[in-house]
């Protein structure tokens, strides 16, 4: 950023651009399209209404970037993803990202030129998912035989 930017009030301004686009991306892809509800079955108070930024807009933000901007925001967004993968295979978190979510992801990276990212995301999400659906499968494989163990 030094570099890019020097040092002073355009890089300040820099930094905060970069930290608003990746703050509307990441509402955009952590919202997860259900309604909450309360315990009771009363529906709970939403907080007041939040301007929430479109995908138009923070798509074209983000190709009005540099280079290095550009890629330094993609991949913090899909390390952020990732995180809620690997969250929801362990059991911390109930919430999984969606499929255009992640195609969005993609989308992203692809008019970035982020390519090495773009390959990394993908290698990791399916080695995530295999890894966990192998561990599912072997546990549920051994709870079977368990149960026809036991039944005998």
């Amino acid at each position: 950023m030094v570099l890019l930017y020097g040092v002073g009030r355009e890089r300040d301004e820099a930094r905060h651009q970069l930290r608003k686009l990746t703050k509307d991306l990441l509402k955009i892809l952590n919202t997860n399209g259900s309604s909450e509800s309360a315990e009771d079955g009363q529906r709970m108070r939403k907080p007041k209404q939040e301007t929430f930024p479109s995908l138009e807009s923070t798509f074209t933000r983000l190709q009005h970037l540099s280079y290095f901007d550009q890629h330094h925001v993609t991949s913090q967004i899909s390390c952020n993803v990732l995180e809620q993968i690997t969250s929801f295979a362990s059991g911390t978190s109930y919430h999984l990202p969606l499929a255009h979510h992640v195609q969005f992801i993609f989308d992203l990276m692809e008019p970035a030129l982020n390519i090495n990212g773009l390959i990394d995301f993908a290698v990791q999400v399916t080695t995530e998912t295999s890894l966990r659906r192998m561990l599912f499968l072997g546990e549920w494989r051994y709870r079977k035989a368990v149960l026809f163990q036991g039944s005998k």
